[in-house]
């Protein structure tokens, strides 16, 4: 017996450096698989240097992929980061500088961009009120000032054919219906009482629509509706007013899910309409990555960038912007006033951003498109992995930040990264009379 004990204990013995062997080899790929990630990351993505008066050289690659592209849209994490603000508008000025994009569409009030795009166009009107116009809250701070002081210095350089334009693409709280219900805007033909009744209701969405209310919503919309047969299909005005159906189709939609489809199927129709509008005219589009991705995140919402992309293929490029750790301003849904949160980096293998933070440099862009090619980064793209969804209202009990588990090729075309990010800068005040 002694024999045999000290035969198994000696096999046991023998066997323990095959275990140790066998356990540091299974977690080999794993370590090898980042590695070769990382190094083919290194191969394909230009850096962003937020020091350095880029020039625009280092867009010349990430240009030529554009160069078929009609809709290019940007999108973000986050609304509340200052390097994505600050990079979209270096992007900006090479997209509408060398190559040739004459429209940009905000995440914001379709009529609610009128006043800021009448500054763009270089009236003289004041920049603080147009920056804190309706349906425009997120856009005003100081960051996305430094952008629409350029375009408006680059339009006054122009011929009125050649100038940048802004517009708008949501509508579900719009301005027309806010104007209709004080007297600023007015149709042909005066609305009816159960009309005005309407309005009243689509100006309270926190308000679940009564049967009364949805029957006075439908004499407000047939009205409307008669008041944009009187124009073009390409007047402002008529647009203008048909964003009230869509916001009133919106209310009716009923619990916030719903109203979540009918407000991104609307963001589409309104980018479309300005294709149209503006035809053979480049077009970026600024929203949150929700928005603009090609496929329904963690839900079966289908996003504005799906219907663009169903209708525009290889023309419409979603560009994600994407970060690991750093501070993001948000309203904190708690406190019930804007506040900066910080967020750690997630060192889970399964998330996008731990393994995009591995590259050389800090902030980058990669193009999916011509990456692809790369067998790593072909399967890093196509493979499921966790990516944050942080919208305009924030509360620390989130859990996990709404992450979306999915493909981040099923998302965008390409990603801008940074490695650490801070927070905006405060929003300006209504009567703001200067910096």
């Amino acid at each position: 017996m002694k024999q045999m004990s000290a035969n198994a204990s000696g096999f046991k013995l023998d066997l323990l450096p095959v275990l140790l062997f066998l356990i540091f080899y299974a977690s080999m790929p794993t370590a090898s698989g980042q590695t070769k990630l990382t190094t083919s990351l290194n191969e394909n993505i230009i850096e962003i240097n937020a020091d350095k008066d880029l020039g625009f050289a280092e867009f010349q690659q990430f240009g030529f992929d554009l160069k078929d592209v009609n809709i290019l849209a940007l999108g973000e994490e986050t609304h509340g980061i200052k390097e994505f603000i600050d990079f979209r508008g270096t992007l900006i000025r090479h997209l509408v500088t060398d190559l040739g994009y004459k429209n940009i569409i905000l995440e914001g009030d379709f009529a609610g961009c009128h006043y800021l795009n009448r500054y763009v166009q270089g009236e003289k009107i004041d920049k603080y009120q147009a920056l804190a116009g309706p349906g425009l809250g997120m856009w005003n701070r100081a960051e996305f000032l430094v952008t629409i002081e350029w375009l408006r210095a680059y339009n006054l350089k122009q011929d009125p054919s050649n100038r940048v334009a802004i517009y708008g693409a949501d509508m579900q709280q719009t301005v027309p219906a806010a104007y209709l219900s004080t007297g600023v805007m007015k149709l042909h033909k005066p609305i009816t009482t159960k009309a005005k009744e309407g309005l009243k209701a689509l100006l309270n969405p926190y308000k679940t629509p009564s049967n009364e209310d949805r029957q006075n919503l439908i004499q407000l919309q047939n009205e409307i509706e008669a008041e944009i047969s009187l124009y073009p299909d390409t007047s402002i005005i008529a647009h203008d007013f048909q964003t009230v159906i869509q916001s009133i189709e919106w209310l009716n939609a009923g619990n916030w899910y719903k109203r979540e489809i009918v407000r991104d199927k609307y963001m589409a129709a309104n980018v479309e309409w300005v294709c149209e509008r503006e035809k053979d005219k480049k077009i970026i589009f600024l929203a949150h990555n929700l928005h603009i991705s090609k496929s329904p995140v963690y839900s079966d919402i289908e996003r504005a960038g799906n219907y663009l992309k169903k209708k525009y293929n290889e023309k419409y490029y979603a560009l994600g912007f994407s970060f690991y750790k750093g501070k993001f301003s948000a309203f904190d849904e708690k406190e019930k006033r804007m506040n900066v949160f910080e967020m750690t980096g997630n060192e889970k293998e399964n998330s996008s951003e731990f393994l995009l933070s591995k590259a050389k440099y800090s902030n980058f862009i990669l193009d999916f498109r011509s990456s692809a090619k790369n067998t790593d980064i072909e399967h890093f793209i196509s493979e499921k992995t966790y990516s944050k969804n942080i919208g305009s209202l924030y509360k620390k009990t989130d859990k996990d930040i709404m992450p979306a588990f999915m493909p981040l090729n099923m998302k965008f075309d390409g990603i801008v990264f940074f490695r650490e990010v801070s927070p905006l800068s405060e929003i300006f005040p209504l009567q703001a009379s200067k910096l």
